[in-house]
């Protein structure tokens, strides 16, 4: 553990470093690119400018966190070996924690934030509780739900151990959310987009492509902030019920130096985690969004989208885990242009992982079915993808135990 002295502080910050990286092992049926260059593949991972298949090292990930009673920093860093953008920031967050009685608290949180959406992650490195890659909604939170936010929550225990929580911020910087869903639609893979992505989309029209073809999701274009805000509800150990809704209020006229648009994106997300039985989790979440680029009386583009998956995991002897997912997912064009963005698919998933100490064993098979996938040519009306990985995740910690 790492003290530091503060002059005129009585207690010292303590500091933890956690360390994480992946050794994959990939075998799948890829159809063409993957979809960072272009393709049609939509299972890929971190490592952007290779294939899937074969050993390789998808990731690095570092956390730094330094804590001081109530007082809290966290660093998020990703670096991407095969990656032209190798190394950026993942997340900022700075927290401060107050109880106000036995029974409320409230908590603020500052910086570059994934809001608490998803019912597959937990906050250490964003990571998935069960399995590898998350369902196709969280794979976008992880993607494009990165916004400059202040944000605070208030929570009160009820009677009977059951809790209530609220939660309401201000949010920037992130104008450019839904460009990824409108131009290639929905997606699964473990990749968190970090400050330094510079993500190459689909061929579209040159008048409505970022210059290049490439774009960053985590961009200030109209200098107006938006919100977001929810509530939870639930009984500790048993089931937590959440709803959750988001609105940019980006003026989508606005245009930058780099042809970048702000997207007026909105999306409500409902969460729902329960143990009906000591042997059963279940985990069930939905996502609706409706985003719209240009002119407000005639936008160039107007697209919705929505989500749902549903998942359950299962302890089994010698401490194994088994976890098996169905999603849909579908992507709806509602404008005039002939960009083509309207598709809809599926996925089933089935995952086995194994603690060893600190670090993780897991394996997993997915298949995913898209039916005329966005922006694609028009024949190319169904077709399925599958991924058979085994991971080791190596982890390393010192200091303060992280969240």
């Amino acid at each position: 553990m790492i003290l530091l002295a503060i002059p005129g502080q009585t207690e010292p910050w303590h500091h933890g470093v956690a360390l994480q990286s992946d050794l994959s092992l990939s075998s799948s049926s890829q159809n063409g690119e993957p979809w960072q260059r272009g393709g049609p593949y939509l299972l890929s991972d971190e490592a952007t400018e290779v294939s899937n298949d074969g050993p390789r090292v998808p990731h690095l990930r570092l956390q730094w966190t330094s804590q001081k009673g109530p007082q809290r920093l966290r660093l998020h860093l990703g670096v991407l070996p095969a990656s032209k953008e190798s190394v950026g920031l993942v997340e900022a967050e700075f927290r401060q924690k107050w109880k106000i009685d036995g029974r409320q608290r409230l908590q603020l949180r500052a910086g570059l934030l994934i809001p608490p959406i998803s019912v597959e992650h937990r906050t250490k490195l964003w990571g998935n509780e069960h399995g590898i890659r998350p369902s196709v909604l969280n794979t976008w939170v992880g993607e494009e739900v990165r916004p400059l936010a202040v944000e605070l929550r208030w929570f009160r225990k009820l009677k009977e151990q059951h809790r209530f929580d609220a939660t309401f911020a201000i949010q920037g910087f992130n104008d450019t959310s839904g460009i990824i869903l409108s131009w290639r639609g929905w997606a699964m893979h473990t990749h968190l987009t970090q400050t330094s992505d510079r993500l190459t989309f689909q061929k579209v029209p040159g008048i409505l492509a970022p210059a290049g073809g490439r774009g960053r999701t985590i961009v200030e274009v109209d200098g107006r902030p938006g919100f977001y805000g929810g509530f939870g509800v639930g009984k500790r150990g048993r089931w937590h019920l959440s709803l959750f809704h988001s609105d940019a209020m980006a003026d989508s006229s606005q245009l930058n130096d780099l042809r970048e648009y702000a997207w007026d994106t909105r999306f409500t997300n409902l969460g729902l985690k329960m143990r009906p039985h000591p042997r059963v989790d279940l985990r069930l979440q939905g996502m609706a969004v409706k985003t719209k680029m240009g002119p407000r009386r005639q936008p160039a583009v107007l697209n919705r989208f929505d989500a749902w998956m549903i998942e359950c995991h299962n302890p089994w002897p010698h401490h194994l885990t088994s976890s098996v997912g169905y999603q849909r997912f579908r992507v709806e064009d509602l404008d005039d242009v002939a960009d083509r963005n309207a598709s809809r698919g599926e996925a089933f998933n089935f995952s086995l992982s194994r603690p060893l100490g600190r670090h993780e064993l897991l394996a997993e098979w997915v298949q995913l079915r898209h039916f005329r996938r966005g922006n694609g040519p028009p024949h190319q009306n169904v077709e399925k993808q599958n991924l058979f990985q085994i991971r080791f995740r190596f982890t390393i910690e010192s200091g303060v135990p992280l969240p």
